[in-house]
């Protein structure tokens, strides 16, 4: 509310000009009075707060806009996810980030500190933690910055911290009741707590207490495939399960995998639904560690299955291939090495997607997108092509569906399509 208007966009087609606008909403501080302009002078060392003839009454300050320093200072008692995510509701885009209840002093619990590359610098879970929960959605308006702190507890095993929290803040938090409905339906399981999780579970998946001392069938999240070839040599040591007196464990110096988010049908279920995914390998005995597949957990965040966390274990004497195994099996096929030479000439990059392992009935198909990035000023990617592994026999295309069609005769030639990578998917 000054006297100048802000640009909001410009004019196209034959009228030309901008458009012009102002921000119309409660949020902000007035800056109306001397005293307030000078208070603001000094917080923000800008003189033109007091000389400016721009300002009125009606003028307001926006700051503290990023969202992380929103709730933090709103809420510094909670630990915060390091992934907001927006969500488009009633016309507006709300900001979702997920807050934690946190303790290192629970008893008879194990403490833990992620360590390597397991959670993102931003994330509030850094540890050491003995006690986490996911009992807060916070919610920003990215218009007028409105925070809101919804209550998400498990009704059945409700969290004691954030319960006391509301008895001391009681006009801080919103009861889960008065979310809106559309937004329950977009709410994800979050990432840190699934990664947290599933570290612990490498481990605590052992249900026999002599299986579970001697360390004989514990898992790691699965190495990660995607760090380039200029990277390989870069080891990050990670968290790994141990067991109290058990035996050692060759340290796991590879980069571990990134959980991801997927729509998909899993095994024996009638209808897709939206899933966070994290496979692991089992842990290593010696100086080789080992990278068949394990399992791969799933937590799901459809509202009717909310939270709801599954393992798939892969059938006793047989060696399943994982992400590690895929990627050396692809490097080692004649076209996608050739691929490679093509797209990596002068003034080229190649660069590889997200390898992502999709289980399909009872059996696990691996796609991994290829893109080329130019080394000039503009270095967007481009889709080049997608290779696809099934069974031991991996193949490439330009799209999806030319690669089903390889790996599964059966289903027929694909559909037509004139731009490459955008081919229906057929029976994924």
């Amino acid at each position: 509310n000054t006297k100048v208007k802000d640009l909001e966009y410009p004019r196209q087609g034959p009228e030309g000009g901008e458009a012009i606008t102002t921000y119309n909403a409660k949020g902000g501080l007035k800056v109306g009075n001397l005293l307030r302009r000078t208070a603001l002078f000094l917080r923000f060392g800008e003189i033109k707060l007091l000389i400016s003839g721009q300002i009125t009454s009606d003028s307001r300050a926006l700051y503290l806009r990023d969202i992380r320093d929103r709730v933090r200072k709103a809420a510094p008692f909670l630990k915060f996810d390091a992934d907001p995510y927006p969500v488009v509701l009633n016309g507006r885009i709300l900001w979702v980030i997920d807050g934690y209840t946190t303790s290192n002093r629970y008893p008879y619990s194990q403490s833990y500190t992620p360590s390597g590359n397991r959670l993102d610098a931003a994330s509030g879970l850094q540890g050491p933690l003995s006690y986490v929960r996911n009992s807060v959605k916070a919610t920003i308006d990215a218009y007028d910055g409105t925070v809101k702190f919804y209550v998400y507890d498990d009704l059945n095993n409700p969290d004691p911290i954030v319960a006391a929290y509301r008895k001391a803040f009681p006009k801080l938090f919103t009861d889960r009741s008065q979310m809106p409905e559309g937004l329950r339906e977009h709410l994800r399981y979050p990432e840190d707590l699934f990664r947290v999780q599933t570290d612990r579970f490498a481990a605590y998946h052992v249900t026999d207490p002599r299986t579970f001392y001697q360390n004989s069938e514990a898992w790691a999240v699965s190495q990660n495939p995607d760090v380039q070839t200029t990277q390989t040599t870069q080891t990050v040591q990670t968290a790994q399960p141990t067991a109290p007196g058990g035996p050692a464990l060759a340290p796991c110096r590879r980069e571990r995998m990134k959980p991801y988010y997927l729509q998909m049908r899993l095994p024996g279920q009638a209808e897709e639904g939206f899933l966070i995914l994290q496979p692991f390998v089992p842990v290593a005995r010696g100086t080789t560690e080992p990278d068949n597949l394990a399992s791969f957990m799933v937590a799901k965040s459809d509202p009717a299955e909310y939270g709801r966390l599954e393992a798939y274990r892969m059938p006793g004497g047989r060696a399943v291939e994982g992400p590690a195994q895929i990627d050396s099996r692809l490097n080692s096929t004649p076209e996608y090495s050739t691929l490679r030479s093509l797209l990596s000439r002068e003034g080229s990059t190649f660069v590889q997607g997200s390898l992502l392992l999709i289980p399909i009935e009872q059996s696990i198909l691996y796609v991994r997108p290829v893109y080329v990035q130019g080394t000039g000023d503009t270095k967007l990617p481009q889709f080049r092509r997608i290779a696809a592994v099934y069974a031991g026999k991996a193949v490439v295309s330009e799209t999806l569906a030319g690669g089903l069609s390889q790996l599964f005769p059966d289903l027929g030639p694909p559909p037509p399509t004139g731009v490459p990578g955008l081919a229906s998917s057929g029976p994924l």
